[in-house]
């Protein structure tokens, strides 16, 4: 048995920190002893800087680990990605004898999330890994305070992530993911394990030794705290405990929760994971706490919610004095290195967490016993692209005309998964509602698209390199995502080892924001990847995935429909409308245009698809305004609600992105109604000669538009001092629903057979014609200020292409004003209007690109001479005298 040693460092206190006499009789004997005689006279880390504490960690813990544990098989080091914030840590990967592929635990070190290391838990990663055969990855997540909350999290859930990826690599089997830590790392092992149910990824374990999982009682206002404090008795009898109480607590939380986002904090469930939305469908779970821990109550409490949620907890359910009959204070690590000296041994250790897992009914290698043609729900569910993964799937819809009758499909004998397996299909059942909805689900990629991935991969790291693709990836959160929301922060890709069509899309709408990374802003002046690679493998790649879409295939085709034009000043309308042909059909083929919120399917992937319905419908709708064409989607076969302010998340909330997101949906929905009831072809055919049917069409739109306005100007002035300002093309789709709406008016007045006739118009006629000209005056006027007045919050931001042409519109507007004219004064008057507009566009095309387009178009008509390309209202008149 290896024995304990304390360190001979140890810095000595100015007082004591006994343990109390009261509390002896039920402390373990041993523990006391070893305590009063190492640990009771040492300095505590809370009373000194962090600084001093990070040079020898040894100095103020004598219960940091001395023994290196034993020697394992192999182990290695890797430096692996992580997106939120973009950088790099440190994994190291300890593997055991035999074959494999092995299960694999993650590890996730404590410390209070500023300090340890991958020294910290190292003997007991080596026990676990030789005694129970299991591959075990230690995660050196960032820590504060020079990464704060929730950056830790975010770390510990990347590395999942990369571990999956590069299962070949390390030998292990995705089928036996298992997760733990101890104090800060059980915090955030009960948060990742409801992350990990949300994406659709099964852990076999979540091991959470004496987590915190409920920090209101520390950081929220009051009279909260105070409320929330008399519900943990734990929090008042051990706030003084020598080893760790109310002060080491504080202590922790004013580096890793600084006061600036304690308020938002508060309230979040990534901090306190005790406020989850769900606590259905969690993983199995194995809870220790110790007895005379601070945070012993609220872990219980946790445990309480994981067992009322229908969960496996601990076999039978939690008991804490069962769990640690010794009695024994935070941090007891696993049976640990750090507290009971007896446990230091690695067959105890080892024995430890083999028997947790069996405890609650896991077999650590009893997975490897199944067929390779055994399919279970995670490899014939949903996972896609951009969802955290299992086995690679694709999954299409089946139609009610098609070659399968999903009415008959339903008398399916599905399985409690409603799955239903065929040797290399699976049907999975969605709905059985009056329209039954079936996916038929199969493997996305074979060997050759293994290998076409491969090629691409290499031929993306050639133009942008996975350091220089993180960055890019994190200028892309901040800048492009509030505007398409397509892949949620919780589903971001792996610059190492997601798709790499999705990457290289990702990299071409955020390559203009490479200004405001301080690295990227110099070594990109010196080398610009180059941007029609990045449209070319992303296009190409997406063409050999229709065949087998999936949800990253789309989300491909939606970023390269939103990216800025190759050829700013020659639009490639056939390539993108070809585009939005393809996007509406793999979305009809994944079913999104379903409503599926009563679908049993993780909330990720729920999230997922009404973010990618949502913005789908929007994209057909703004690309057919912005290119002259007709909408896709058919309104009676687009089944998608609204967006809600509930369906974002919280971090989002504490920002106007919803806001924002949710009103130019709302325009969206004038905007289709605008194209459908006065631009349709059969509308034209009617209206076009018909001014008071035409008034009649437009009237409900323009007041649902002056309504819409009313709310977006007070949303732009709520996000005025946001570092992201969505305001600008929000305002701007506004004006040009306008300029249409005004086009469809004057269309009646200014139509050439209709001008010809020769029936004098009557004085009804002639007074709309004159009203209507003068709100055409007054839009175009309104848009010329709003031009001029770009903001540069709004310049700095991202403007989907569209936008590139509606500034066109505008001077179209201007133009038509001009050359219809009723006389000379009116003619100059309209001139002098266009001249503005010219002029205006001119000056902020020289800070904002998609204006330089519109600004082509009118100078090319005036550099052809204005009289050579237009006959003017007043010279077929002088004419026809």
């Amino acid at each position: 048995m290896t024995r304990y040693t304390p360190s001979a460092t140890l810095v000595v206190a100015d007082s004591t920190h006994r343990v109390p006499e009261q509390w002896l009789d039920k402390l373990d004997p041993e523990w006391a002893k070893i305590w009063d005689i190492h640990g009771g006279h040492h300095c505590q880390a809370e009373e000194v800087s962090i600084e001093e504490v990070r040079k020898d960690p040894t100095a103020y813990s004598f219960t940091y680990p001395t023994w290196d544990g034993p020697q394992v098989h192999s182990e290695e080091e890797f430096d692996i990605p992580v997106t939120r914030p973009a950088g790099q840590i440190k994994i190291r990967v300890y593997t055991p004898k035999g074959d494999g592929p092995f299960p694999v635990h993650l590890n996730y070190h404590g410390g209070g999330w500023i300090l340890g290391s991958l020294k910290s838990e190292a003997a007991w990663c080596r026990s676990v890994c030789n005694k129970t055969g299991i591959v075990v990855v230690d995660v050196n997540y960032r820590l504060a305070p020079e990464f704060v909350f929730p950056a830790a999290i975010f770390d510990s859930w990347d590395a999942i992530q990369w571990v999956i990826a590069q299962a070949d690599r390390l030998n292990v089997d995705t089928r036996g993911i298992s997760i733990g830590g101890l104090s800060a790392g059980g915090q955030m092992s009960a948060v990742i394990s409801h992350m990990a149910r949300d994406a659709g990824l099964e852990l076999k374990l979540a091991l959470m030794i004496v987590p915190s999982t409920d920090f209101r009682w520390l950081i929220a206002p009051e009279p909260v705290r105070s409320e929330v404090a008399k519900q943990y008795p734990s929090t008042e009898l051990y706030k003084d405990a020598p080893w760790g109480g109310l002060k080491r607590e504080q202590w922790f939380l004013d580096y890793w929760i600084p006061e600036e986002i304690r308020a938002a904090a508060s309230g979040d469930w990534m901090a306190s994971p005790i406020l989850a939305k769900s606590f259905k469908d969690l993983p199995p779970t194995h809870i220790i706490t110790a007895e005379f821990d601070i945070c012993r109550d609220e872990a219980q409490r946790y445990g309480e919610f994981l067992v009322e949620g229908g969960n496996q907890l601990n076999g039978d359910g939690l008991e804490t004095n069962d769990i640690n009959d010794q009695g024994i204070h935070h941090p007891a690590n696993f049976a640990s290195d750090y507290s009971l000296p007896s446990a230091l041994n690695d067959v105890q250790d080892g024995f430890w967490f083999d028997q947790s897992m069996m405890d609650i009914g896991i077999q650590p290698f009893d997975y490897m016993d199944a067929s390779p043609n055994d399919v279970g729900a995670d490899q014939t569910g949903m996972p896609s692209a951009g969802l955290p993964p299992g086995v690679e799937t694709t999954s299409i819809v089946c139609g009610l005309t098609g070659d399968m009758d999903p009415y008959l499909m339903q008398r399916y004998k599905f399985d409690s998964d409603n799955n239903f397996v065929f040797k290399r299909l699976t049907v999975r059942s969605m709905s059985q509602d009056v329209h039954p909805v079936q996916l038929l689900v199969s493997n996305a990629m074979g060997d050759a698209d293994k290998t076409a991935n491969s090629t691409a991969r290499g031929h993306l790291e050639q133009l942008v390199s996975p350091d220089v693709g993180i960055r890019l990836m994190s200028l892309f959160y901040q800048h492009v995502y509030p505007h398409v929301p397509v892949i949620p922060v919780a589903q971001a890709p792996n610059p190492v080892t997601s798709k790499p069509s999705l990457l290289a899309a990702i990299y071409l709408v955020a390559l203009s924001f490479a200004g405001f990374d301080d690295y990227l802003s110099v070594q990109i002046a010196y080398d610009l990847p180059d941007t029609a690679k990045l449209w070319n493998l992303a296009l190409s790649a997406t063409q050999q995935d229709l065949y087998k879409p999936d949800f990253a295939t789309l989300q491909t085709v939606i970023l390269l429909l939103v990216a800025p034009s190759q050829h700013l000043l020659m639009p490639d309308y056939s390539t993108k409308w070809s585009l939005v042909g393809t996007m509406v059909t793999i979305s009809q083929t994944l079913g999104l245009q379903f409503n599926a919120s009563h679908w049993k399917v993780a909330p990720a992937e729920m999230e997922l698809r009404k973010r990618l319905s949502w913005v789908v419908g929007m994209i057909d709708v703004w690309h057919a305004a912005a290119l002259g064409r007709t909408c896709l989607i058919r309104e009676d076969d687009w089944l998608v609600p609204e967006p809600r302010l509930a369906d974002f998340s919280d971090q989002e909330r504490q920002t106007t992105m919803p806001k924002h997101f949710m009103h130019i949906y709302k325009l969206t929905m004038i905007l289709r109604q605008v194209l459908i009831t006065l631009f349709s072809l059969k509308a034209v055919q009617t209206l076009a000669r018909d001014y008071e049917m035409t008034l009649r069409n437009v009237q409900l739109s323009m007041e649902e538009l002056n309504r819409w306005s009313g709310v977006a100007l007070e949303i732009e002035s709520e996000a005025r001092f946001e570092d992201v300002n969505l305001s600008g093309p929000m305002l701007l789709g506004g004006h040009f629903v306008k300029v249409l709406l005004f086009r469809a008016i004057l269309r009646p007045f200014h139509n050439a057979p209709r001008a010809a006739s020769s029936v004098p118009a009557d004085a009804r006629e002639l007074e709309a014609h004159r009203l209507s000209r003068a709100g055409a005056k007054a839009c175009v006027t309104s848009f010329i200020a709003f031009t001029a007045d770009l903001k540069s919050g709004w310049i700095q931001g991202f403007w989907p292409f569209w936008c590139t042409l509606a500034w066109s519109t505008l001077c179209n507007l201007a133009l038509m004003l001009h050359v219809t004219a009723e006389t000379a004064e009116e003619a100059t008057e309209c001139q002098i209007s266009l001249d503005r507009a010219r002029k205006t566009i001119r000056l902020q095309s020289k800070s904002l690109e998609a204006l330089r387009f519109s600004l082509l178009r009118i100078d090319s008509i005036f550099w052809k001479g204005l009289d050579n390309v237009l006959t003017t209202k007043l010279q077929q008149s002088a004419l026809n005298r």
